[in-house]
């Protein structure tokens, strides 16, 4: 086809219904371009096609090129190339979903590859990466239904780390705060001005052994951990928040509590971050080491910051806490009655009484419309577990119960009505104020209480202000039908703490507004129950699954971070700081440990040998047949599957009683490194060492290297394998053995551990049947 400045050469398709294939046209200044299914094409295949023409053979050469390319290019290859153009000129018209193209193209190259040449971009990796680390068993189920193509597990396991769930890594104060330091330049201005929130989970008293490491031990004792402290940032500006240390404890001290608060709170400054105060409950332990922020120790409201003696450190009692302190106090009494001063007359007393409470619940049982909606009988008779709820004691304190007993109360007549009316909304009145997270709640629920306080909240100042000369008077009644000391000094302070703090941020810092609900632990709380969901919605949870359950958590941090990041070598640095990256290799730790385990005498020699009791030579051959099948198994080579057989013998028993034609019988070298590796661990676990082998990143690295450096040098000296040498099969041998080793003692002290809690008539039948 001849125009005016062009010639085109058309290639059509199909006489039945004819359809233009490919065109190549050539303009007057003998530029070329190609289109294909009016998608225009740089190249088709591996033809690569020229920008120009220079010679009339030149043309003849391009069209049957183009002509042979197309004719035996296969359909599916072209209508892959057009989909891409296509995704191309998407691109380019909806900027805004690059990624959405990008993934698509993606996917569509590697339809016609074959399995074993899949090759997957850099951010396809990552987000796979992490996906799997959130979700193992769904990234399973995603690639299992074959709607997408994505890198296998074991793919993504040969380019990731494992979790980082060791506690002596977190106590290192290399590693300390390593995390959130990583973290930090992805950070905005907003959010680093912090809160150190700090509360304590309970843990399941239990060891656990696993990728060659022993977890369970509390940090700083040879005890099990029962419980861990938590240290958050939450930012008083955004919503940022971040678990920054975990600490497994049997027992805690105020001065180890408090060195770490110093060192946390230094470590932080350093990174960056600002740290205007701590929050914790009432624990006399926090109380204790909170004291040792100034000299002589002293709970006081503000200290000097430990980073920067200019600079202020709060101290805040946790005002969730004191909210269901208030509420156990009331149920606690012996009448369930407070006698309190009246807020506007503070010369008189009045009573509140949660009998009155009872009396509208029971009253309104059989209505379905009740003016007391919020009381059922879990709010009015808790447990010990549900008095831990904070939701069920907003039930009660709440301004509609009051509303409802000054409806209810003149009509049936409950007991001290109008006192507990009263004292239900002074309470809910002081906790719309605390609780307090977003500037706009009090516009929303139109209540004045719940906005931010600032500069010209004079209503909320003034209601703090007489709220503590309320409790301050309430502190001298001396009937005892009161608050405990405890909860009434956490009231107060916590109260004035806030009226500080607010003065300074407003005043001195220039905020526009200060929200008191910012500095809650229940951010922490959130934090658990994620950590008891992700552990199988156990209340109880392990030292192990805490670190894991952090682990998996900060993933998910990171990951909208990683997807957006430009950076890919800083993402995959921040990703590794997660998941643990940065573990050492078992000869890195036992290089590091060794030499003092060894100063502990964990020699090997014949004496030792001799007086292992004839009752375990059987138990040690059986592990030993179990090392050489397990070893052989996985080899293949029938070398060192003759090798590693034995003859039946006296030892042999046992294997031979459990044979079914399947089991392995061990070479007496092999039975000899298996006493060997159980000598060094028995040697091991005596005391006092066995608190510093437990210590170790690694224990299993450790047996292994202690097992090599004892192994006698004529063992397998006959084996002349090609492919595998005699050290491989050693170190094979002590890696299994190990394995057993390790969790048999795991099981063992969890058993002292479990007889130790059991009621003592269980304990007593068991000790009898001993």
């Amino acid at each position: 086809m001849k125009h005016e400045k062009r010639v085109n050469f058309l290639l059509i398709c199909n006489p039945e219904n004819p359809k233009l294939q490919c065109s190549v046209g050539i303009n007057e200044d003998l530029s070329v371009f190609v289109f294909v299914e009016n998608v225009k094409l740089t190249s088709i295949g591996n033809l690569k096609l020229p920008e120009y023409i220079n010679d009339m053979n030149v043309i003849d050469k391009l069209l049957s090129d183009i002509n042979q390319e197309i004719s035996e290019r296969e359909h599916s290859g072209m209508c892959i190339q057009v989909i891409l153009s296509y995704c191309d000129r998407i691109q380019e018209l909806l900027p805004d979903c690059k990624n959405n193209v990008e993934f698509i193209k993606e996917q569509v190259k590697l339809l016609p590859v074959h399995k074993s040449r899949l090759r997957y971009s850099w951010d396809l990796m990552l987000f796979c990466s992490l996906l799997h680390s959130i979700s193992p068993h769904a990234y399973r189920f995603l690639r299992s239904s074959q709607k997408l193509k994505i890198p296998s597990t074991s793919t993504i396991r040969q380019v990731c780390g494992k979790f980082s769930c060791n506690p002596q890594l977190e106590q290192n104060p290399k590693d300390l705060l390593r995390y959130v330091s990583s973290k930090f330049s992805l950070l905005s201005a907003e959010d680093k001005l912090v809160i150190l929130l700090m509360d304590e989970i309970h843990l399941k008293e239990n060891l656990d052994y696993k990728s060659g490491n022993i977890v369970g031990n509390a940090f700083n004792d040879e005890k099990l951990a029962k419980s861990a402290h938590v240290f958050m940032i939450s930012s008083l500006m955004s919503p940022y928040k971040e678990v920054v240390h975990i600490l497994p404890v049997n027992k805690m001290t105020g001065e180890v509590l408090h060195t770490f608060l110093k060192n946390i709170s230094i470590g932080l400054h350093n990174i960056g971050f600002e740290v205007l105060g701590v929050v914790s409950d009432n624990h006399s332990i926090n109380r204790k080491a909170i004291s040792y922020f100034s000299n002589p120790p002293e709970v006081k409201i503000v200290y000097p910051n430990p980073a920067d003696e200019n600079k202020p450190l709060y101290f805040v009692i946790d005002t969730v806490h004191i909210l269901k302190n208030i509420c156990n106090n009331w149920l606690n009494k012996r009448n369930q009655d407070f006698k309190y001063p009246d807020f506007s007359n503070m010369e008189i007393s009045e009573t509140a009484s949660f009998e009155a409470l009872k009396e509208m619940h029971t009253s309104e049982s059989t209505s379905l419309l009740k003016y007391g909606f919020n009381l059922s009988l879990k709010t009015l008779y808790p447990s010990n577990l549900e008095r831990q709820n904070v939701r069920l004691a907003v039930n009660i304190f709440n301004s509609s119960i009051s509303i409802a007993l000054k409806e209810l109360g003149p009509r049936k007549h409950f007991k001290n009505w109008e006192g507990t009316a009263n004292f239900i909304e002074i309470i809910s009145q002081w906790w719309d104020i605390v609780n307090v997270k977003t500037p706009l709640k009090g516009q929303r629920l139109r209540n004045v209480f719940q906005e931010p306080i600032t500069l010209t909240s004079i209503h909320i100042i003034s209601f703090l202000k007489t709220f503590l000369s309320w409790l301050s008077k309430w502190e001298l009644l001396e009937d005892g039908i009161t608050l405990t000391k405890e909860t009434h000094f956490a009231l107060k302070h916590t109260t004035e703490a806030l009226i500080h703090m607010s003065n300074f941020l407003l005043e001195k810092e220039y905020f526009n507004y200060f929200l008191c609900g910012k500095i809650q632990t229940d951010n922490l709380e959130e934090r658990f129950g994620k950590y008891r969901l992700l552990a199988g919605s156990q209340y109880h949870v392990s030292v192990r699954q805490i670190f894991e359950s952090e682990a998996k958590l900060r993933i998910q941090a990171v990951m909208p971070l990683a997807l957006t990041s430009h950076n890919f070598g800083e993402i995959i640095f921040d990703v590794n700081c997660v998941d643990g990256a940065s573990l050492p290799s078992e000869e890195e730790n036992a290089e590091c440990n060794v030499a003092d385990i060894l100063a502990n005498n964990c020699m090997v020699d014949e004496d030792d040998l001799d007086e292992i009791s004839d009752t375990m030579w059987p138990l040690l051959t059986y592990i030993g047949g179990y090392c050489s099948h397990q070893i052989t198994k996985k080899l293949k080579c029938n070398y060192c599957v003759e090798f590693l057989k034995g003859s039946n013998s006296e030892n042999t028993r046992l294997i031979a009683a459990s044979d079914r034609g399947g089991l392995s019988y061990p070479h007496e070298d092999v039975v000899r490194i298996v006493a060997s590796v159980y000598i060094i661990f028995q040697k091991l676990i005596l005391s006092p060492i066995e608190h510093v082998f437990v210590k170790q990143i690694n224990q299993r690295a450790t047996v292994i290297s202690l097992g090599m450096e004892n192994i006698p040098d004529h063992v397998f000296i006959g084996h002349a394998c090609v492919s595998h040498t005699s050290e491989f099969l050693i170190k094979k041998i002590l890696h299994i053995s190990a394995n057993i080793l390790l969790n048999n003692y795991t099981k063992k002290q969890n058993d002292i551990v479990n007889k130790k809690n059991m009621p003592m008539c269980k304990r007593q039948k068991l000790d009898k049947k001993v």
